[in-house]
């Protein structure tokens, strides 16, 4: 009959695989924990993220609302406005240089139908913070055509016309040369700064005027319409074909 050992663990052994257990169950606290840590980081940027989105459509139905009626906001309305549109930037994980756009516009209708250059404190603080806002958007999105026509009209209602105002038109015309609204926006800015430009900013506005115009229709009759409120009428005229005055009943 044979014998079958049984060797048994030693002292050493046994404290080995202890201390192994231990380590291991160290490890696996570790990583859960870290697991957890990274899955509340997550979840804290997309309930920021989540935030920021419901802030912006907020803000961007205000603007909406506004633009609809052509008709400043009542102060409730710029205040909630106002807020959201802060709160959508506070609350983002990286500057956003559309949501800082879209906080310029809201500035730009608290007192849009002030006079231009008016000396009101209010209206001067307000018009400020719109070309801040839009300065900053332009540094987070340097090539997008629309900010730099928001921030030339916004520095025009400011009185800012200075070289800074000529260039954001010179910007604008230079990265959408051929959008229409780029082209009508520098179309009627130019005609209100006329006095502010020189020779080589006219001929830049003047050809946006032709642009506007040989689309006829609303882009036509706004373009007319400021010409006539500006006393640019003749400038208008002198520079469309006769065949589009003629046809449209302009310049008669």
């Amino acid at each position: 009959m044979t014998a079958v050992a049984m060797t048994l663990p030693t002292r050493g052994q046994t404290t080995t695989a202890a201390a192994a257990h231990g380590s291991s169950r160290r490890w696996r606290l570790v990583g859960g924990a870290a697991l957890l840590l990274v899955s509340l980081l997550v979840a804290w940027l997309a309930l920021r993220l989540l935030l920021a989105a419901l802030f912006d459509a907020q803000a961007q139905a205000f603007l909406a609302d506004w633009a609809a009626r052509d008709l400043e906001p009542a102060a409730v309305a710029f205040t909630v406005a106002e807020r959201a549109a802060q709160s959508a930037i506070a609350l983002a994980p990286v500057a956003d240089g559309a949501r800082y756009d879209r906080l310029g516009r809201i500035y730009d209708w608290q007192y849009y139908q002030q006079p231009l250059g008016s000396a009101e404190p209010a209206v001067v603080a307000s018009r400020a913070k719109a070309v801040e806002a839009y300065e900053t958007a332009l540094a987070q999105r340097p090539l997008w055509p629309h900010t730099w026509t928001r921030l030339a009209y916004a520095k025009l209602r400011l009185g800012a016309t200075d070289e800074a105002f000529v260039a954001a038109l010179r910007r604008a015309y230079d990265l959408g040369p051929w959008r229409p609204h780029v082209n009508r926006r520098i179309a009627e800015i130019g005609l209100r700064g006329w006095t502010a430009l020189d020779a080589s900013a006219r001929r830049m506005v003047l050809e946006n005027v032709r642009r506007t115009a040989m689309r006829g229709g609303a882009d036509l009759r706004h373009l007319a319409q400021v010409a006539a409120a500006t006393g640019k009428t003749r400038v208008v005229c002198a520079v469309l074909p006769e065949a589009l005055t003629r046809r449209h009943r302009i310049c008669l």
